[in-house]
């Protein structure tokens, strides 16, 4: 009898069954006749014997090095699974360094091709897109067995297997029960779409494909290293790309900048160089320009919320300009206007460097002057800035003054209008 068909599934006389998946893929590997495949069929009953029955008939021709730039394609595809490709499979290669490979200027060379075994020829054809997955984890991909054998989660199981001598023993060629076994695994109960279909793609890749595939993800934190002068190898940029794509945050660069600032540990208080010291600096400058005093816990708090993308400098501005509203409320008007309390006492500091002959720059009035910001006057409760008559009254009347020319010069002229008066009164 021909090969009948039940279903998607293709029965041959000896018992041989294939979905529609491995007819398609044995056909397009194959170069034999309808009829020479359905005679082979027909005399084997598994599909182990079937493809050594194939490779026997036809003669496989040696891999062709490939030229320079050029990828090689694979020997034997692998088998499609029903709605998703993943990238094709390829000839294993030898592991090629992240450190040359992460280099810009560095030329891509292609590894040696490393022959596939039967083995892996037969899993492909077994397990199809998860051939590689499974391969490099069997011994991590555990499910469970109950009283009666049957599959159930790992942690339910009297016993545990591995899904892939479960999925031999019982020749499960079907995706969808392999996949539905998968969901027994520890690793399927903690991942997530975005971290399963990464890793069973990355198992399939080769070195060369890997960094293709995180080569956008690489270009960004690269640039974040030069910025924040956070001194990664190319090995660490590597894994923590590698780790960025699978969480599925390559497109969102707040996520990869608060991935960073977690696994890094970064600690914006001690910064001392680079970025990190200059976002700081930024907030700590913003905040004085408001008079608005700001510990340095707290300002590596906002900088590390600037660094990841949940605060801006428009926002902080915004929030310090509010709270100098209502620690300043007479200048409330002005800063409402678009002004910093900075701006307001431009003019006290230009007279204070004035009288005292010091250097405006060198001036903090919220450290050493701080009479001056909120000023209390004899026989009143409330608050508010001096105005420049006050300020003058209030700098003649410091030590400091006394020492200046101005100072000198005015007690000279005191001596002399005193002594005036004296030899006029004799």
């Amino acid at each position: 009898m021909a090969v009948g068909v039940e279903g998607k599934m293709y029965v041959s006389d000896s018992g041989l069954v294939l979905t529609s998946d491995q007819r398609e893929w044995i056909q397009e590997n194959y170069d034999l006749t309808d009829a020479e495949l359905i005679q082979i069929y027909n005399s084997v009953d598994n599909f182990k014997d079937l493809l050594n029955k194939l490779d026997d008939v036809v003669a496989r021709p040696a891999p062709v090095p490939p030229s320079a730039g050029e990828r090689l394609a694979p020997v034997v595809s692998r088998p499609p699974e029903a709605g998703r490709q993943l990238a094709p499979a390829v000839p294993e290669t030898e592991t090629a360094s992240p450190t040359a490979l992460l280099s810009p200027e560095a030329g891509r060379q292609l590894a040696p091709v490393v022959a596939r075994t039967e083995e892996e020829m037969i899993d492909d054809a077994m397990f199809g897109v998860y051939a590689h997955f499974f391969r490099k984890n069997k011994d991590s991909l555990m499910i469970g067995l109950d009283e009666n054998g049957m599959p159930v989660s790992y942690e339910e199981g009297v016993t545990t297997v591995s899904i892939v001598d479960y999925i031999e023993d019982n020749e499960i060629e079907s995706t969808n029960r392999q996949e539905a076994l998968l969901r027994n695994t520890e690793w399927w109960q903690n991942t997530n779409q975005s971290m399963r279909t990464f890793d069973t793609d990355w198992a399939g890749m080769n070195q060369l494909e890997k960094e293709e595939y995180l080569e956008g993800t690489i270009d960004q934190l690269r640039q974040i290293n030069i910025n924040y002068n956070l001194q990664l190898s190319n090995e660490k940029l590597f894994k923590l790309a590698a780790d960025i794509k699978r969480f599925g945050d390559e497109n969102n660069p707040a996520d990869i900048l608060e991935y960073l600032y977690s696994e890094l540990q970064l600690d914006f208080a001690e910064a001392d160089s680079g970025q990190m010291k200059s976002d700081v600096d930024t907030v700590k400058n913003l905040a004085s320009k408001y008079f608005i005093k700001l510990t340095d816990e707290k300002a590596a708090e906002y900088a590390r919320e600037i660094f990841i993308g949940n605060q801006t400098v428009e926002n902080l501005n915004n929030l310090f300009g509010q709270q100098a509203s209502a620690t300043y409320p007479e200048l409330a008007s002005y800063i409402s206007n678009g002004f910093t309390p900075d701006d307001y006492f431009d003019s006290h500091k230009a007279e204070l460097a004035s009288m005292l002959e010091i250097n405006t720059q060198s001036i903090d009035l919220m450290r050493d002057f701080p009479e001056i910001i909120q000023f209390i006057p004899d026989n009143e409760s409330s608050a508010r800035p001096m105005t420049i008559g006050e300020l003058r009254k209030h700098i003649r009347g410091m030590p400091e003054w006394q020492q200046t020319t101005g100072g000198k010069s005015a007690a000279i002229l005191l001596a002399e209008n005193i002594a005036s008066t004296f030899g006029k009164a004799v």
